[in-house]
């Protein structure tokens, strides 16, 4: 399809989004996403043929890290919400701190999301963005703590659950400026293709998400401790302290925090504690990571 048609059909699409009713969005904002990721390869193949970039960012890695950009662990995309609670967004301003503007088209992703999104950058860690990386959705799984050793296969349930992490993470389109550093416009998995045959996943990731990992603009994450962590919010806050340089305490509100981690909907004391748990969990598991309730009850610190 060529350029032009395809600005056509996405100018009919966002006219018709205006008028349909709520239950049928869904399926325009799939096609308009499907179609902004043809317009982007269109463009991409315009101005030259794709190019591979070698991921040589992380050399912590080897020690067990994953890395999350500053931008996202500091706000409301990966949000903190319980399964089967997800809305659609079109092109949504998503809550984060005033450093970065984040927008967000597609279905609301999760911290599961998250952990998906982590580890197929761990999976590629010193590979080609570009190219198309062969993995399997057992020892992917298995990476992740979400299966444990003892199981010799991924089950069905689990294979149902990282295909439709996998369409999310390539449906959904993010729209990031970090000002007087960076602009970027991308799906986080630009494709990705199960083979029912083999059960093989091959997973290709955009060369400009190199632009979210820029020099001090990403944080190291404990993946070993990330794998023990049960609370969803716990798992939120690990993002986010490691956004956080260290030795330098950060004093957040209970009332952004509730915001920026997708929550903002719960009752305040019912949030609060949660907070609790989350921090007493997040504690026993990550050492490098401290946080406490201040003694006015709506504040809290991290630090790491």
């Amino acid at each position: 399809m060529k350029e032009h048609e395809i600005k056509k059909q996405l100018k009919e699409l966002y006219q018709e989004l205006k008028s349909v009713p709520e239950a049928k969005k869904g399926a325009i904002l799939r096609e308009i996403s499907a179609l902004d990721k043809a317009l982007g390869n269109v463009l991409m193949d315009k101005s030259s043929a794709k190019v591979a970039v070698q991921i040589n960012l992380f050399p912590e890695y080897e020690n067990g890290k994953a890395a999350m950009p500053n931008a996202i662990a500091r706000s409301a995309l990966f949000a903190s919400v319980c399964p089967g609670r997800r809305k659609y967004h079109q092109k949504v301003m998503i809550a984060s701190r005033k450093d970065a503007e984040i927008r967000y088209s597609g279905q609301q992703l999760d911290i599961g999301d998250s952990d998906v999104f982590m580890q197929a950058i761990r999976t590629i860690k010193h590979l080609d963005l570009g190219t198309n990386i062969q993995m399997f959705p057992y020892g992917f799984l298995r990476e992740m703590g979400r299966v444990s050793g003892k199981k010799k296969k991924a089950g069905k349930t689990d294979k149902k659950w990282l295909d439709r992490a996998f369409e999310r993470l390539t449906e959904g389109t993010l729209f990031v400026h970090v000002p007087g550093k960076y602009k970027v416009v991308l799906h986080l998995i630009d494709e990705y293709i199960h083979d029912e045959n083999t059960d093989a996943y091959y997973i290709r990731v955009n060369p400009k998400a190199v632009n979210l990992f820029q020099k001090e603009q990403y944080g190291l994450i404990d993946w070993e401790a990330r794998k023990e962590i049960k609370i969803p919010l716990a798992k939120w806050l690990q993002t986010y302290a490691s956004s956080n340089a260290a030795n330098l305490p950060q004093i957040i509100t209970l009332k952004k925090l509730k915001v920026w981690c997708g929550q903002e909907n719960r009752r305040p004391d019912h949030f609060k504690t949660t907070v609790i748990k989350a921090l007493k969990e997040l504690e026993a598991l990550d050492s490098m990571i401290q946080f406490f309730i201040m003694k006015n009850g709506m504040n809290i610190a991290v630090a790491k």
